[in-house]
């Protein structure tokens, strides 16, 4: 549109110009080598439109050329962008009928575009011929991150973990700024219980700045622990403990260890510290695990310390009344189970201290063999929660048993259950 309205422009000023001069006519005078030459201004003009429109015309083939080259071009890129959402189709609906099809565009219309064409490729390509693609892929330095990307993926889901444990090293090693590399080394090298790696490359990673701090302390002290434990060494597991003082697992085995060693005050103020941080029903049944020989009256006060520490929270009144029923003390253990029930109604162990509390009071009567059928449906609480896909355990480990993420498992209560189930 814009080239009509200039042609026109020219068209408007060169049939004005001529009017101008047919009204306006002079005449000019050339010497030049000893010839002169005299004619009108008006000829000259004209013939200066002649010599454009020979120019023109001269270079019309040309023109012509380029226009079909230009064409062409157009016509490829169309090719090209046909082609490619005939791949991602094919590939993502899985057609391996069309596959031989399209490899042999993408070879024709992708044959000098050394990086497009394997990547192309990729994805319209199975069995030996894909991995021995993905093979030159990661021997070029443009392509590597993707042969290596891609032969991870196939070693993953043919189930060969030492490989891919291999391949994310490499990759590791090759690319340090790279994201989505160092959580799954990190756990391919703890399902290996390679845990002495697991903190070098989570140091690594960290350093890098491809980990948060929080997420390197978290892995370093469960690395740390689950290498205690294994060598029943204890260094190590106060290593964890100190790694990391929000994490719970290591804190309770580190006070279970200095209990061992017959030194409760120590395990008491381990197991205290965290508790006034992050609250749980892991580190209360952990401080009844380090207390065994005290009287129920000094576990009842010391109890009583851990609810004023955290007296706004629901989760002293559950812990109260576990612990006045293990002392027998029913009257209050009914109390405090009823005011938590009050905000959660479900929470199996409060149901279960107020069927026991009515059990001791009035074993016959029909409120408490109403309590007591209540507490026997309730399913006990899983106290330990992954925080990456939200399953729940009895026990803590390293390595979620759902999703297999590493250093991701920590107490909860029952506070969150209905929520999760």
């Amino acid at each position: 549109m814009i080239r009509v309205l200039l042609y026109s422009l020219a068209a408007v000023i060169v049939v004005l110009g001529a009017s101008w001069l047919s009204a306006n006519t002079g005449t000019v005078e050339i010497t030049w080598l000893g010839y002169q030459i005299s004619t009108t201004l008006t000829f000259l003009f004209l013939l200066a439109v002649l010599f454009l429109v020979l120019l023109r015309i001269i270079f019309l083939p040309f023109n012509f050329v380029s226009f079909l080259c230009r064409r062409r071009k157009s016509t490829q890129d169309k090719a090209r962008q046909n082609l490619l959402v005939a791949v991602l189709a094919a590939a993502s609906a899985g057609d391996e009928g069309k596959y031989k099809a399209l490899q042999r565009k993408v070879n024709r219309l992708y044959a000098k575009d050394d990086i497009l064409r394997p990547l192309l490729l990729l994805n319209i390509t199975s069995g030996e011929d894909r991995i021995a693609l993905l093979n030159d892929l990661s021997s070029d330095n443009a392509t590597e991150l993707a042969g290596l990307k891609g032969r991870i993926d196939e070693a993953v889901s043919s189930g060969k973990k030492s490989l891919a444990l291999e391949l994310y090293r490499q990759a590791f090693d090759r690319f340090p700024k790279v994201e989505w590399i160092p959580e799954p080394l990190l756990e391919l090298e703890a399902f290996f219980q390679k845990w002495d790696d697991v903190v070098s490359t989570a140091e690594a990673a960290y350093k890098r700045g491809t980990i948060s701090k929080k997420r390197f302390l978290a892995v370093k002290s469960s690395a740390l622990l689950e290498k205690g434990l294994s060598d029943g060494n204890k260094n190590l597991i106060y290593q964890a403990a100190k790694a990391d003082r929000t994490n719970s697992a290591a804190q309770i085995n580190a006070a279970v260890c200095y209990a061992n060693q017959g030194n409760y005050s120590k395990a008491l103020s381990v197991l205290l510290a965290i508790w006034k941080q992050k609250p749980s029903l892991a580190l209360y049944d952990a401080v009844a695990l380090i207390t065994p020989k005290d009287s129920a009256y000094k576990r009842v006060k010391i109890v009583e310390k851990m609810a004023r520490m955290i007296k706004s929270n629901p989760l002293s009144d559950l812990i109260l009344a576990d612990a006045y029923a293990k002392a027998s003390l029913w009257g209050q253990a009914k109390f405090s189970a009823e005011k938590y029930l009050h905000l959660y109604p479900h929470a199996p162990r409060a149901i279960k201290v107020i069927a026991e509390a009515e059990t001791a009071e009035n074993p016959n009567s029909e409120t408490a063999k109403r309590w007591q059928e209540l507490s026997a449906e309730t399913p006990a609480i899983k106290i330990w929660q992954c925080t990456s896909c939200h399953n729940r355990f009895n026990e803590w480990h390293s390595i979620c048993s759902a999703c297999a993420n590493f250093a991701t498992v920590y107490p909860d209560d029952e506070r969150n259950k209905e929520v999760a189930e």
